[in-house]
């Protein structure tokens, strides 16, 4: 294992989750992946399943499969599923409990980007009705919802139902961090949700804040970074503000 990345497993919690390559094909699904690869990669993690939730103090973590249960694009598009019927019900339950608790931030970790390009095989391109029935979902809850995702070779942050809403109206937020690899860097991205975006090798940073009382409402803040990984300057920087109960806001100015 690589020295670094050793250290850093003994100094904080590491959840190592699988995308299509570490099922063993490009755009795997339910149908193509190669079965071995789920036992392969057990062996190499501790996760409880192949979905899950953590919590991080007031913080609750949802990390989702969006490929071992997917139906692949076999079937007519308005039943096609990233998430499969179990995980998908298991995902709705558990937001919706942590939601009905008013837990401070309800971040959904996913392996694919939800506001990918517009390639079919892309969860907005191929699978638009369950995209369009998770968005929804999500505002439904009257709290805080933040994505944190992959897979579109860069950086990028996404706001929905879509960027440039007023100031004091809650959006669900995304951060897409995933620059390993530049070579096939996706340069369409539906502009009704993108703010920011950036290619080059780095990370996602998000850092939350410690929560204060104003105006009878509980608040903290909330900064997403695209960091390089030659220098750790920042590709983009957003700040917001996380509101108890109701959900995440920009800061503006």
């Amino acid at each position: 294992m690589d020295p670094s990345f050793s250290a850093m497993t003994r100094e904080m919690p590491v959840s190592l989750m699988r995308d299509d390559a570490d099922y063993g094909r490009d755009l795997a699904d339910s149908d193509s992946l190669r079965r071995f690869t789920i036992n392969a990669h057990d062996q190499l993690n501790a996760n409880p399943g192949p979905y899950f939730q953590t919590r991080y103090g007031d913080v609750a973590v949802f990390s989702i499969d969006c490929r071992r249960f997917s139906t692949g694009k076999r079937v007519p598009i308005e039943v096609r599923s990233k998430l499969g019927a179990d995980q998908k019900a298991w995902l709705k339950r558990s937001m919706r409990a942590a939601a009905d608790e008013q837990v401070g931030l309800l971040v959904v970790s996913s392996p694919q980007a939800f506001g990918s390009d517009a390639n079919v095989e892309s969860w907005r391109g191929g699978y638009s009705f369950e995209w369009s029935e998770m968005i929804d979902f999500f505002q439904s809850l009257g709290a805080p919802v933040l994505i944190v995702s992959g897979d579109a070779h860069g950086h990028r942050l996404h706001e929905y139902p879509q960027k440039n809403l007023k100031p004091d109206v809650p959006r669900i937020v995304e951060i897409v961090s995933s620059g390993t690899e530049q070579t096939k860097f996706f340069e369409y991205i539906d502009p009704q949700f993108l703010l920011k975006k950036a290619k080059g090798s780095g990370f996602g940073l998000v850092e939350v804040g410690a929560e204060q009382e104003a105006g009878g409402q509980r608040t903290r803040s909330l900064t997403l970074t695209a960091v390089r990984t030659s220098d750790g300057s920042p590709f983009w920087t957003a700040n917001y503000l996380i509101v108890r109960g109701v959900g995440i806001v920009p800061i503006v100015g």
